[in-house]
């Protein structure tokens, strides 16, 4: 039976012995101790040292073999040996495929990525950018994405609409919707078209601040453009629900109906709810109903 060993070989690692490292690796292997994902990293920071390119690639693979799930410490590893060795396509690479492994990179992992890309001179184009600016702004490092839009178009490269999205996104997820407003203006003021997630954002920011009349005025411009959609009926429901204004969450739910849009979990759970509350009128409880086909 295997069993699972915190790795001995981390302090030859340190000190760049990667060959005592990689010969106490194959000791414990070979008497049925399964490497864990402690193991393998601290080799693959060894092989890093020493710029052992061709050793880490096999220890990828090995990690995958063995059954290893690599962690946030795992990638962190990987992204910053592979930016730092000139090979930043393959680092970026790992940063995308990060989220379909259920994990997400750090701010610091943004930072590294850009600083060596920025030391070693290579040119960005848009979608490294977006990455980079969506990185920061999941992070909540609204400032570096603020100041990473500004370097990109000092390099000549245009914002298009999903960069803004992800920057009004960031910053009204910040609490910051002032911001999210001067970047929507400037959106437009590029003469950009702004998308229902444009003003989804916008709506939810608003919404978020209790704003609810602001939020309507858009959601009115955007059915007059005819660009809502599911998400954002659901978005402004919800601001009216949050708010207490149940009438109205009433009147937006059977809008939603003849347009025939699909609720979300909260949608569906509040309106339920709210067939239970003595407090809703017998008319906003039959426009519910109908709703469910109850």
């Amino acid at each position: 039976m295997k069993t699972k060993l915190i790795p001995p070989n981390t302090c030859y690692c340190k000190e760049g012995m990667v060959d005592e490292a990689r010969a106490t690796f194959e000791y414990m292997t070979e008497r049925g101790h399964a490497p864990n994902i402690f193991t393998y990293c601290a080799l693959i920071d060894g092989y890093w040292l020493c710029a052992e390119m061709d050793e880490v690639e096999k220890l990828i693979n090995m990690v995958a073999k063995d059954g290893c799930q690599p962690d946030v410490v795992t990638f962190n590893s990987l992204i910053n040996g592979y930016c730092k060795s000139k090979i930043v396509e393959k680092g970026l690479i790992l940063l995308c495929k990060m989220p379909l492994k259920e994990l997400t990179p750090n701010a610091h992992m943004y930072t590294s990525a850009f600083k060596e890309m920025k030391a070693q001179g290579v040119k960005l184009g848009l979608f490294t950018w977006s990455m980079l600016i969506n990185g920061f702004c999941k992070n909540v490092k609204l400032d570096e994405a603020l100041e990473t839009i500004k370097e990109m178009e000092n390099n000549g490269v245009v914002p298009d609409v999903f960069i803004y999205n992800s920057l009004m996104d960031g910053v009204c997820e910040g609490g910051r919707l002032g911001e999210a407003l001067d970047v929507f203006s400037l959106l437009v003021d590029r003469r950009l078209q702004p998308n229902v997630r444009s003003y989804t954002i916008i709506i939810k920011g608003f919404c978020n601040k209790g704003l609810i009349t602001d939020a309507e005025e858009v959601f009115k411009k955007m059915e007059d453009n005819g660009c809502s959609n599911d998400c954002t009926f659901n978005t402004l429901i919800k601001g009216f629900l949050d708010s207490k204004d149940v009438n109205r969450a009433v009147t937006l739910v059977s809008i939603m109906r003849s347009k025939e849009f699909m609720t979300d979990n909260y949608t569906i759970s509040s309106l339920l709810g709210l067939l239970a509350n003595p407090n809703v009128s017998d008319a906003d409880k039959c426009i519910i109903r109908k709703f469910f086909e109850i």
